[in-house]
């Protein structure tokens, strides 16, 4: 399932890191493959976009740790074909007919 996530971290993030893990990163033994990853637009250098389709637990966090980055705000914006745009922290909504019909199609 396709899985988008605004990451910000410790300090900025150096565009050789950036290449490791779009080149894809072995943990524990297993490559991870990362869909897209790249800076945030508008953002500063710390702040990246990551698209993963892995199902782990807590795999975001190991991409980073495995080239040596802190994890300070993660933040999943996409989830399957979901957003939670325009959509204030804490509050929810319900799901439109299509985005059922969607989500029985996964």
């Amino acid at each position: 399932m396709r899985k988008i996530y605004q990451v910000a971290l410790d300090r900025s993030f150096k565009h050789e890191d950036l290449m490791q893990l779009r080149n894809g990163i072995a943990i524990n033994g297993e490559v991870i493959d990362v869909k897209e990853i790249n800076y945030v637009e508008d953002g500063r250098n710390n702040e990246i976009g990551i698209e993963i389709h892995s199902g782990k637990d807590n795999i975001v966090q190991a991409l980073f740790e495995a080239v040596k980055y802190e994890i300070k705000v993660l933040d999943r914006v996409v989830l399957g074909g979901l957003t939670k745009k325009d959509l204030p922290r804490g509050h929810y909504r319900s799901l439109t007919e299509q985005e059922i019909i969607n989500l029985k199609m996964i």
